[in-house]
C-alpha cells in the first residue's frame, strides 16, 4: 500500500482548537510510511482521535526515513496547547516491527490521554531494522515541561513479547502519566517490558496492572 497520512492538528502560531478525528472501519492497517495524527504545534488544543474498528494493525516503519508507522497524539516543541485524547475500540490490536501508538508531549502543553479497549487481545511485539521496539507510549520528551497523558488498556489478553514495550516515561520537567492495565490474561515474554520511569526532573507515573486470571 501507499503511504497515508490522516491529520487533525493545530498549526504553528495558531490559537484555535483543532477538530476531532473519528475513524470507523472494519480493519485498519497502518503501514508503509502511514500515520494517523492529532497534534498541536501552537496555542490551540489538539483534537480528539477516536478509532472504532474490528481489527487494527500498526506495522513497521517508513522505509524512506525510518519514522514509525502508527497512531499519534502529540504536543510539538514550543507548543502550549493541550494534546488531544486518543480512544480506540477494537477486537484486536497488533503493534509490530517498530510501530508506535503514542501520546506524548515535546512542549509546554500537556499530552492527551490514551485509552484502548480491545475485547480480544492486544499484542505488542518486535523491533524495526534499527532495533527500535514496538511501543505503546505516553511520555514527556527531553525539553518538555508539560505532563504526559495517562495510558489505559483494557483487553481480554495482553501479549508483550520479542522486545515490545508499554510504558510511560518522563525525560523532561513534566510529570509522567499513569498506566492502568486491566486484562484477563497477561503474558510478558522475550525481553518485553512494562514500565513507568523518570529520567528527568518530573515525577514518574504509577503502573497498575489488574489481571483476573
Amino acid at each position: 500500500g501507499n503511504a497515508m497520512s490522516i491529520q487533525a492538528q493545530v498549526e504553528e502560531g495558531a490559537t484555535g482548537n483543532a477538530g476531532n478525528l473519528t475513524l470507523e472501519t472494519g480493519e485498519l492497517l497502518v503501514s508503509q510510511g502511514s500515520q494517523i495524527l492529532v497534534a498541536t504545534l501552537g496555542e490551540g488544543n489538539g483534537g480528539e482521535l477516536t478509532v472504532n474498528a474490528t481489527q487494527i494493525e500498526l506495522i513497521g516503519t517508513n522505509p524512506i526515513n525510518g519514522f514509525p508507522n502508527g497512531l499519534f497524539a502529540g504536543v510539538a516543541p514550543n507548543a502550549t496547547g493541550t494534546g488531544g485524547n486518543v480512544t480506540i475500540f477494537t477486537q484486536g490490536l497488533r503493534i509490530v516491527d517498530g510501530a508506535l501508538l503514542d501520546a506524548s508531549t515535546f512542549g509546554e502543553g500537556d499530552a492527551g490521554d490514551l485509552r484502548v479497549v480491545a475485547s480480544d487481545r492486544i499484542e505488542v511485539m518486535g523491533f524495526d531494522p534499527q532495533g527500535n521496539a514496538s511501543f505503546i507510549a505516553a511520555q514527556v520528551n527531553p525539553g518538555a515541561t508539560g505532563d504526559a497523558g495517562n495510558l489505559t488498556l483494557k483487553t481480554g489478553e495482553l501479549l508483550v513479547s520479542q522486545g515490545g514495550q508499554i510504558g510511560v516515561a518522563t525525560f523532561g520537567e513534566g510529570n509522567g502519566g499513569d498506566v492502568t492495565i486491566s486484562t484477563q490474561g497477561l503474558r510478558i515474554l522475550d525481553g518485553a517490558t512494562l514500565d513507568a520511569s523518570t529520567f528527568g526532573k518530573g515525577d514518574a507515573g504509577d503502573l497498575t496492572v489488574v489481571a483476573t486470571d
